[in-house]
C-alpha cells in the first residue's frame, strides 16, 4: 500500500473517531427531575388531540418570553398547531408577590377558564407594566363585575394553589429562567427561534402523524 493510499486510510480513521467522540460527548438537553403533565389551570393552545404536546414555562415580565410569542409563536401556530401536529401547554412562573402581577396572572388564568384570554395575553405580552396602572385594576373589577364565574376563579384559592404548585415544580426540576421548554420530556432552556423549535420537534419526533381534529 502506498504512502498516499496510507494517508487516506489514516486520515479516514481519525475523522470517523473525532465524529464518533462528538456524538457520545455533544451537549444533550438535560432530563426532568420530576414528571410534568397538563394541569387543569393551564393555559392552552391546540387541540388536546393533537401528535405532540410541548410546556413552556414563561413570564409576562420576561423580554424573551414575550419576544418568543410576538416573534416565533405564529410561525409555530401556523406549521404545527393549526395543523393540529403540536399542542402547546402553557405554565405561568413567577417570583413576586406584588399584589398586582399577582393579580395580573390570575385573571389571565381566570380569564382562559371563564373570558377572553387572547386579549389580555396581547396586552401582557406588549405592556406588561400595565398591571401596575390604576385602568388596569379598574378592567379587572369590570370582569368581576359582570362574569360570577369569573370572580369565583379569582377568589376561590384553586389558581393561587396552582401558581404556588407550578412554580414548585419549576423548582423541583432545577429550572433557572424563562422561557423553558420541555420536549419530549427533555428540558429546552432560553428563547428558541422558530428554525430551532422546529429542528428539534422534527429530531424527537420525526415525521409528526396527524392526529384526528
Amino acid at each position: 500500500m502506498g504512502k498516499k493510499r496510507v494517508f487516506i486510510v489514516v486520515f479516514g480513521l481519525v475523522l470517523i473517531t473525532a465524529a464518533l467522540f462528538y456524538w457520545y460527548n455533544k451537549p444533550k438537553a438535560p432530563a426532568l427531575f420530576k414528571p410534568i403533565s397538563a394541569g387543569e389551570y393551564d393555559i392552552v393552545f391546540g387541540s388536546a388531540n393533537a401528535s405532540v404536546q410541548v410546556f413552556v414555562f414563561f413570564d409576562y415580565f420576561c423580554s424573551h418570553c414575550r419576544k418568543f410569542f410576538i416573534d416565533e409563536y405564529p410561525k409555530i401556530e401556523q406549521e404545527f398547531i393549526n395543523t393540529n401536529l403540536l399542542q402547546l401547554v402553557l405554565k405561568p412562573v413567577f417570583f413576586s408577590n406584588q399584589t398586582p402581577i399577582v393579580k395580573a396572572y390570575k385573571s389571565a388564568i381566570c380569564l382562559n377558564q371563564y373570558g377572553k384570554y387572547h386579549d389580555m395575553h396581547q396586552l401582557l405580552l406588549v405592556e406588561p407594566e400595565a398591571v401596575f396602572s390604576p385602568s388596569f385594576n379598574e378592567l379587572i373589577e369590570e370582569y368581576i363585575q359582570r362574569n360570577s364565574m369569573y370572580a369565583e376563579c379569582m377568589y376561590a384559592g384553586a389558581v393561587d394553589q396552582y401558581l404556588d404548585e407550578t412554580r414548585n415544580l419549576f423548582i423541583a426540576n432545577r429550572f433557572k429562567g424563562t422561557p423553558t421548554f420541555v420536549i419530549n420530556d427533555k428540558v429546552y432552556k432560553g428563547y428558541l427561534s422558530f428554525s430551532r423549535f422546529q429542528q428539534i420537534i422534527y429530531n424527537e419526533y420525526g415525521n409528526i402523524p396527524h392526529a384526528d381534529k
